[in-house]
């Protein structure tokens, strides 16, 4: 593992271009994916992710949970046509459902930026620690110190984390090798795995015990359960479990992101710039604040395209 260092090695976002609606709003440019407009001519509401202008988060909210963007938001459009279901803390931005008439309020609104559909994501297995030659790391030191991972902290954005687990420690909270966690498919705080999935993948990146070592095995692990017991959840519970992760970067050493899924679609082009989701803007902003991000790219055999 590396401290905190900024990376920018993303295996995360790969995304086959697709058309955009830009609207005006004086001299501003709001962008709104089409699939929002299709979307709701399908249904009365559909799930957004809604992110504001820069300039908006720099000159005039000094706090993104009580700032002036988000009342302003709320201030211009009804709960009925807008309701919110999550305020990021540390990403300039909220997600929520919107009506056919919410959406003309938020292109109405000069704080907004951008408008985003919610994406379906599933759980994507990735393989073994030997063919990352994480075994071939653990001996070698950096200022005296052995590369496994120690002081460093780990959030694993999944189905949540068995923390009972030897190999994770035993325990859940402070002094545990899981020391924090949210679990945004049942509101609550605990993060246990109901999958198996998220279990899989913090134990190739952390656990350390006599039967298994993984990638990192002396580093803590932050576990954010965003998908459900069948390993499938939506893009906002994973952009509000990558939010937490920034909020909390310093309080943790949070070094790195793991995320482990993916969309259901496969795409065969690099669109980081023309992501549907709003995922790729949070990621994004992860690795501008000092996080490693590292993504499953889809194992399903395919040799000319992969999820994003």
């Amino acid at each position: 593992m590396v401290g905190k260092k900024r990376l920018a090695f993303l295996l995360s976002i790969f995304l086959l271009s697709f058309i955009v609606v830009v609207n005006r709003v004086g001299s501003e440019e709001i962008t709104v994916v089409n699939d929002v407009y299709e979307a709701l001519e399908e249904k009365e509401s559909v799930n957004v992710v809604v992110y504001f202008k820069e300039e908006s988060q720099k000159n005039r909210v000094k706090s993104l949970n009580s700032g002036d963007a988000i009342q302003s938001l709320k201030d211009s459009v009804s709960e009925d046509e807008f309701k919110v279901t999550h305020e990021y803390q540390s990403l300039n931005g909220v997600a929520g459902t919107v009506s056919r008439e919410g959406l003309e309020a938020l292109k109405s609104n000069p704080d907004v930026e951008g408008v985003y559909i919610e994406s379906k994501v599933s759980a994507l297995l990735v393989d073994a620690v030997p063919m990352v030659n994480a075994t071939v790391v653990f001996p070698k030191q950096v200022v005296g110190l052995n590369i496994t991972g120690l002081d460093q902290t780990i959030c694993v954005i999944d189905s949540g984390v068995d923390y009972r687990v030897s190999g994770l420690g035993g325990c859940f909270g402070a002094g545990c090798k899981v020391v924090d966690g949210y679990n945004w498919v049942d509101s609550e705080q605990d993060p246990m795995d109901d999958n198996g999935h998220g279990t899989h993948v913090a134990s190739i990146a952390a656990s350390n015990d006599s039967t298994y070592r993984g990638v990192a095995p002396d580093a803590r692990i932050v576990a954010l359960k965003a998908l459900n017991h069948s390993g499938e959840g939506v893009t906002s519970d994973v952009i509000a479990a990558i939010d937490w992760c920034i909020g909390n970067r310093t309080t943790y050493n949070i070094t790195s992101i793991v995320l482990s899924l993916g969309t259901d679609t496969r795409y065969a082009s690099n669109c980081d710039n023309e992501d549907t989701s709003g995922l790729a803007a949070a990621v994004n902003d992860a690795v501008d604040n000092g996080i490693f991000v590292a993504s499953a790219t889809g194992n399903s055999a395919d040799t000319s395209a992969i999820s994003s």
